[in-house]
């Protein structure tokens, strides 16, 4: 009977492990998510009806978190963080995003895919770049798919057009829920 008990601990372990931010699963209340988070060191900077924002430091860098919930039934489905240091060069821009994609890999494996996306008129490896990015002209970010035990969680990792690194962990599960959820909303409003 212990066996079985130990069996089971180890698989519901191994599964909140997998998928979780800091050692917070992506999943449950946002109230308790948000205990979680300010035991962490984060400060609640402001709370709406789906998100919550969050301040802290990961590895001695500032970073920002929004948490999002399902619309009905407020089951956390992501953490979506943004790195707040503002990067005005593309290579250290690009040197940085090697870094936390190097950290993913050796966690959950390579990503799924690789997006390096310029549109018209910019090109790769031309001098113009990071006017590409601020403009909304290039898509740089790589994904993860299925990485949790269960195949629930995916990442996002993905250089912004404001200048910084940002991740997006999401619960696919908790997600589906909530894109059911406000289809429900959006047909009952008209």
């Amino acid at each position: 009977m212990s066996k079985i008990f130990f069996i089971t601990f180890l698989f519901f372990t191994s599964i909140l492990k997998a998928q979780s931010f800091m050692g917070i699963p992506i999943d449950g209340s946002m109230e308790n998510i948000k205990a979680k988070l300010i035991a962490k060191g984060f400060k609640l900077i402001q709370s709406n009806q789906n998100n919550t924002y969050y301040k802290g430091k990961l590895n001695n860098e500032s970073i920002s978190i929004m948490v999002g919930v399902t619309p009905k039934t407020k089951i956390v489905y992501s953490f979506y963080i943004t790195y707040d240091e503002i990067i005005d060069s593309w290579n250290s821009l690009q040197t940085d995003f090697n870094k936390k994609n190097e950290i993913i890999v050796n966690k959950y494996g390579e990503p799924l895919k690789e997006k390096r996306e310029y549109e018209y008129p910019f090109k790769e490896d031309d001098d113009y770049t990071l006017l590409a990015l601020e403009s909304g002209k290039l898509s740089y970010l790589n994904v993860w798919g299925a990485v949790s035990d269960n195949n629930n969680l995916s990442i996002l990792l993905a250089i912004t057009k404001d200048k910084n690194i940002a991740l997006l962990y999401t619960n696919v599960k908790n997600r589906n829920i909530a894109e059911k959820e406000q289809s429900v909303i959006d047909n009952d409003a008209y």
